[in-house]
């Protein structure tokens, strides 16, 4: 299953990779680990819109999720070696870390392990049996995306349930599990580090993440196929697009930065419904912005529309 996992990741990475060189942004931090997330990001938002569009059409079933697999890493391939030269820009040498630092990484790594340890056993949560796990076997039985009327969480958004259908049809319960709650854990840990960084300092970041992957809420879930944390990663690496759009100069502002950004909150939300409180924070801050920079905002605006045309 951890194999599964591995090969998965880099597939999805490679896939996504393949567009997000197409949209031509470019975070002002931290550049290969932002790139290497976004590209992830946007790989698996463009997954799951796929499964999404299977799942309707009743074509949810092992053949064509294998297809559609293969066909990712095809797309993938063809800028495998552009991801590749990136990862060699990355000097370890040159690092110099605090005892601060080596302390929040090696705090990271140790829960990190324990979760995957928990995560490796079949869950005994009364909502993963219940509805997380009931549902999306439901639709891989019926191979489409249907009402299922005795589960719990049928009417809410599906988009995790479809994530942890695909685990199941593509391996097994144990491989759901971790891709929907360790995995999307681990990804939100580098977002919030990447967050902490553009702001503050490289201290600061590792030990806000380790903070918040300390915290019950993030500890509860490895032990279930709750949602809650793949929902966390696409909801805060929205936001984090925002932020490079919002706080970079007039004159440098990408619009394509809000496009992204409107792509992982529409695909957080379609995991849980809480992202309606982030759009309304990001909604609020372009009126803020557009407020105090007025005229000169909407030419920014226009000029980067029809650039991107």
């Amino acid at each position: 299953d951890i194999i599964f996992l591995v090969l998965f990741f880099q597939l999805i990475t490679l896939f996504g990779n393949y567009f997000y060189e197409k949209i031509k942004i470019f975070p002002t931090s931290s550049k290969i680990v932002s790139n290497l997330i976004f590209s992830f990001g946007m790989g698996l938002g463009l997954f799951i819109v796929i499964l999404t569009v299977l799942a309707f059409l009743g074509l949810f079933n092992s053949i064509y999720v294998w297809l559609v697999v293969m066909a990712c890493g095809i797309i993938g391939l063809k800028n495998y070696k552009g991801l590749l030269s990136e990862f060699k820009l990355i000097n370890i040498q040159k690092l110099s870390l605090s005892r601060l630092e080596i302390f929040s990484i090696l705090f990271i790594s140790t829960l990190s392990f324990f979760y995957l340890i928990v995560g490796l056993s079949p869950t005994l949560d009364g909502d993963s049996l219940s509805s997380y796990l009931l549902l999306p076997k439901q639709y891989v039985l019926n191979s489409e995306l249907s009402l299922v009327d005795f589960a719990v969480g049928s009417i809410y958004p599906q988009n995790g349930h479809l994530l942890i259908s695909f685990g199941l049809l593509l391996k097994d319960q144990i491989f759901a599990q971790i891709l929907i709650v360790w995995m999307m854990g681990n990804m939100s840990v580098l977002v919030i580090f990447l967050i902490g960084k553009y702001f503050f300092s490289r201290r600061i970041a590792l030990f806000g993440a380790l903070i918040w992957y300390s915290m019950y809420s993030v500890a509860y879930p490895s032990a279930t196929a709750k949602i809650d944390l793949a929902w966390a990663f696409f909801d805060l690496l929205s936001l984090y697009a925002f932020i490079n759009w919002y706080f970079s100069k007039l004159k440098d502002r990408n619009i394509n930065w809000l496009f992204l950004s409107g792509f992982l909150i529409g695909i957080a939300s379609g995991i849980k419904q809480a992202s309606f409180f982030t759009v309304l924070a990001m909604v609020l801050g372009i009126i803020f912005d557009h407020a105090k920079n007025r005229n000169l905002v909407s030419k920014v605006f226009l000029k980067n529309i029809f650039r991107s045309e």
